[in-house]
């Protein structure tokens, strides 16, 4: 951009404090552009306290970015993430890998300057040994004659001692320096994504200039992470998104996420074929290493493999993340949100408690219903609490594995409530361990090893409390039981 004479912009000739103002409303991009004006805007758009409030914008979690360490300014630092901070932004990432699957948390460490992401592990807690008043193991309930519950308190934390993501602030040269091991992967330059806030084309008047270079493998951009070793090297690998029509096309086991979760668009996923040759599986895989309008902000790859091997050699695992409003709970969709489940000898398992929104909801939602007339002589209070109870109690709740097992893999539906209104009756349901639980009526999705002849069984779901459920496999006699994660409570550094 060509320079102006300062004398004829008159944003210049504001004060220095209001003109500090006008650029807090600026994106990264356009405060690159405005720093390539002139010397005079350059020093107002290069301001540390600017670019630490971008930085902390991408930070979930109550976490604050103090220092800029280890760059040397806020805009370094933030240049030195341009491409990634929607890792920290989308925070819950799933994985597509073997039918278990993986759930990961991302986060932005603000006492290292890195971008780093942990797997989500849960187990049951040790239940205390002995048996309990009733003859059973302790804290096991016998709810009827042939159906037995036992006590469910995961235990959910991040495996902190094997990163799956770690991308440091780094500048180009050391980067290469430092990453650069393997000989089979050369050295190349990939373009942003347009909304990465950052131009290619920068480098006058203090912009950031052109990003730092990244390998460039068989099948597409890569960035080499700082979890890689003498023996494996692991990549970031941008993913392209697909259209509609390429999506359609490639069926729904070759997408991800997948079509059961709902998503702004989709990119293609690893075949599990891994002794295809490195042309069929980058036209499979279709790597984004083409225009940087194609990146996806909503999935990536990591890459795997052994050093000195080739590159079709490489394990890819795709991931995805949600739209935060998809497990975000609101007033009518209370049960929205992260679970953790007991799928008995399979273990925890991990699953989003979908509730979509009903055709036409929004302003003036509930004013078809029919009227709740109070009863005679009934409180107000009691009549409020029903007619509270009527608009929670509607619509479609569906269960989805984002981690699975060998029957029923992650990305499926675990159960399904058709209509919450759809009230169903247990004898034992009013007893404990379900005190004051809604029972309605829901289906159960089961298979043969390998996700072989799925089908759906009539099952019940009991509603104890909007962070507690209990799920009821009548054709097992069996209860699983389902509690709600706290994701944001990974997300700050301890």
């Amino acid at each position: 951009m060509e320079a102006m004479d300062q004398d004829e912009c008159a944003l210049t000739q504001l004060p220095a404090e209001l003109i500090g103002k006008i650029l807090e409303h600026l994106a990264p991009r356009d405060l690159n552009r405005v720093s390539a004006t002139c010397r005079h805007l350059l020093a107002h758009a290069t301001a540390d306290h600017l670019w630490q409030r971008l930085a902390q914008a991408h930070v979930r979690g109550g976490a604050r970015v103090a220092s800029p360490r280890p760059c040397a300014s806020f805009r370094a630092l933030y240049r030195a993430h341009a491409r990634h901070w929607f890792l920290a932004d989308g925070a819950l990432w799933f994985a597509d890998g073997d039918l278990a699957g993986r759930l990961a948390v991302a986060r932005f460490d603000p006492r290292r300057g890195c971008l780093e992401g942990y797997q989500l592990l849960a187990t049951r807690a040790r239940a205390p040994p002995g048996l309990g008043p009733n003859g059973l193991p302790s804290g096991w309930w016998q709810v009827a004659p042939d159906v037995f519950a036992r006590p469910f308190r995961p235990d959910v934390r991040l495996h902190l001692d094997r990163p799956v993501l770690q991308l440091d602030a780094l500048d180009g040269q050391q980067e290469v320096a430092d990453r650069l091991r393997d000989p089979v992967l050369p050295v190349t330059r990939i373009a942003l994504r347009p909304d990465a806030e950052a131009d290619d084309d920068d480098g006058p008047g203090g912009a950031p200039g052109p990003p730092p270079p990244r390998a460039r493998g068989a099948r597409g951009a890569r960035t080499p992470m700082a979890i890689s070793n003498e023996h494996v090297a692991v990549n970031f690998i941008a993913a392209r998104v697909l259209s509609p029509a390429e999506a359609a096309a490639h069926g729904d086991g070759r997408v991800w996420p997948p079509p059961t979760i709902p998503a702004p668009h989709r990119v293609a996923r690893m075949p599990g074929l891994p002794h295809l040759g490195a042309d069929t599986q980058a036209r499979l895989l279709d790597d984004c290493d083409g225009p940087a309008r194609e990146a996806s902000d909503m999935a990536f790859r990591i890459g795997e493999r052994l050093v000195g091997l080739p590159a079709e050699a490489e394990l890819v695992t795709t991931y995805a993340t949600l739209d935060r409003t998809l497990y975000t709970p609101t007033a009518r969709k209370p049960w929205r949100g992260i679970w953790v489940g007991d799928y008995n000898g399979h273990g925890c398992e991990f699953l989003l408690m979908h509730q979509p929104d009903d055709e036409g909801e929004g302003e003036g939602e509930g004013e078809d219903e029919p009227e709740m007339q109070r009863l005679e002589d009934e409180p107000v209070e009691a009549w409020e609490a029903r007619v509270r109870q009527r608009r929670l109690m509607c619509g479609r709740l569906e269960a989805i594995k984002l981690t699975g097992d060998p029957n029923v893999p992650r990305g499926e539906y675990s159960f399904v409530v058709d209509d919450l209104r759809a009230e169903a009756v247990l004898p034992w349901a009013a007893d404990e361990p379900f005190t004051g639980a809604t029972v309605v009526c829901s289906r159960g999705h089961i298979a043969n090893d390998g996700f072989r002849d799925d089908r759906w069984v009539q099952t019940r779901l009991l509603l104890v409390s909007p962070d507690r459920m209990a799920h009821y496999w009548a054709p097992f006699r069996h209860v699983s039981f389902y509690e709600r994660v706290d994701i944001d409570g990974f997300l700050t550094p301890s």
